[in-house]
């Protein structure tokens, strides 16, 4: 993700509660039938401590980037739901992390998806997947809860994030292939240099 967007991420997209007891009851006031969605180990041991019994939660095992004290990830090991396990690196939105949420989002039971790196950016998939009325919980450092209420205004500026992140991937792929070519170019000139040496001699 590029640096100039990571600030967006950071801002509240739905309702920021102070407290998970807040969000509870702003979710009771809320007409919704749709999935309940945790997002980060805090949240997601908070809210089925509070009795939520979430449809999905994703999990990394850290908090912060810290680890979690084992007693909380083996609590959320131990929540009944089916297990898909994902690799998604800090920053990044994997394919297996897309493909974990849309199968859960359409299952009928609950899903536990266990992320190998950071789940700090799957929020995004679980907005632009999601169906009308999902509720989506994650944690805001040092500021609360933000309860997302999935509709289309939220869905579209989520979807115009991904854009974003999409159009910096390519340009940082760019400057990369750029400085390849121009690596090249050095080493084509070095050698040539050494051969127009040993010719002189």
């Amino acid at each position: 993700m590029p640096e100039v967007l990571k600030p967006r991420l950071r801002q509240v997209y739905g309702r920021l509660c102070s407290s998970l007891q807040e969000a509870c009851s702003y979710l009771s006031s809320v007409p919704s039938t749709g999935k309940l969605v945790t997002v980060g180990d805090i949240v997601s041991y908070n809210a089925i401590s509070a009795g939520l019994n979430p449809d999905i939660i994703v999990y990394d095992g850290l908090a912060e980037r810290q680890k979690v004290k084992d007693w909380m990830k083996n609590f959320l090991d131990a929540y009944m739901a089916d297990e898909r396990m994902v690799r998604n690196p800090a920053g990044h939105i994997t394919g297996e992390l897309w493909q974990a949420a849309f199968e859960s989002l359409r299952s009928s039971g609950k899903s536990r998806i266990v992320v190998n790196g950071e789940e700090d950016m799957a929020v995004v998939p679980f907005v632009i997947l999601g169906s009308t009325g999902d509720c989506i919980l994650y944690g805001m450092p040092g500021q609360g809860v933000d309860v997302i209420v999935v509709e289309d205004m939220v869905k579209k500026q989520f979807e115009r994030m991904l854009e974003q992140m999409k159009g910096g991937a390519e340009e940082k792929e760019s400057k990369e292939d750029e400085a390849r070519r121009a690596k090249k170019q050095r080493e084509e000139r070095i050698k040539e240099m050494f051969k127009e040496r040993s010719r002189k001699r």
